[in-house]
């Protein structure tokens, strides 16, 4: 598929933001630059596929893809954000992963395996109560956006954006109802410490199986190494209980963006300026 100059794909950029509605010719223009990313969009999801197929448990290695909505490139030009040239998200990849360790796991591989250009880290500084870690790939001359989520972050993530269609566009951008962004941001917060906790209990218990694997390797008096060895199994089930404790935090987080989500009142059909 033929590649059009950055001139020319920042002059359709240029016509497409300035002209409402499109001219049907660069609207067809636009989507056959649309489709030349699909190549690019299907090498970066096949090396994500691969690393999840590696690193991470059968329930956590399904992985999404897309090339951005028309209308969705077309508002984000209007709003003067990119060029058409260097905008960053037409084509992406979405991987949820269990914790915050996974993460940066997942972060340490893709940088092996891809041409990593920029890391944009949402994971602990949210972007109006998103989190999530962006890695922007250069892949065939093409940008390549993946977003890694935990799965607290993908549950709010998801909620949020549910929230903006049916309520208010602005939600996503960090607007909408003062009322209903502060308790946006208190459950991303909540999310934000059941991830950390998690990440925590990860590292505790990773060191304790080594601290064991050395006790059982360490030649010395049995009495003394089965003492220590039954202390460290011992705390091995004390991090076992908090596992579980976590695991309920995560359904409990679950539970409530959920229950939060379907409290809200019906958007208004009628007000139809929230859809125009």
């Amino acid at each position: 598929m033929a590649t059009l100059p950055k001139s020319e794909i920042d002059a359709l950029g240029r016509r497409l933001r300035d002209s409402d509605p499109s001219a049907s010719d660069d609207l067809l223009q636009y989507f056959e630059h649309a489709r030349s990313y699909e190549p690019a969009l299907l090498a970066v999801r096949t090396a994500l596929e691969d690393i999840a197929a590696e690193t991470l448990p059968a329930s956590f290695r399904s992985v999404s893809s897309r090339i951005k909505a028309t209308d969705s490139v077309l508002g984000k030009l209007r709003r003067k954000v990119t060029t058409l040239s260097e905008m960053q998200d037409i084509a992406g990849c979405r991987l949820t992963v269990p914790d915050l360790g996974d993460l940066q796991h997942m972060n340490r591989h893709l940088h092996q395996v891809l041409d990593v250009i920029r890391v944009k880290d949402y994971s602990v500084d949210s972007r109006a109560g998103y989190r999530a870690l962006h890695l922007i790939i250069r892949q065939d001359r093409r940008l390549v956006e993946i977003q890694l989520r935990t799965e607290v972050q993908h549950a709010w993530a998801n909620m949020s954006e549910t929230l903006a269609y049916d309520h208010d566009r602005l939600i996503k951008a960090g607007g909408g109802p003062a009322d209903l962004r502060i308790q946006l941001l208190q459950l991303s917060e909540q999310g934000r410490h059941v991830d950390v906790t998690r990440e925590a209990l990860q590292a505790g218990l990773l060191r304790h199986f080594e601290f064991l694997d050395f006790l059982q390797d360490w030649e010395s008096a049995d009495s003394v190494r089965h003492l220590q060895v039954g202390d460290v199994d011992a705390v091995l089930s004390l991090l076992g209980v908090a596992q579980y404790t976590h695991q309920r935090l995560v359904d409990g987080i679950l539970w409530r963006l959920e229950a939060f989500e379907y409290a809200l009142p019906s958007p208004d059909n009628d007000a139809g300026s929230r859809n125009e």
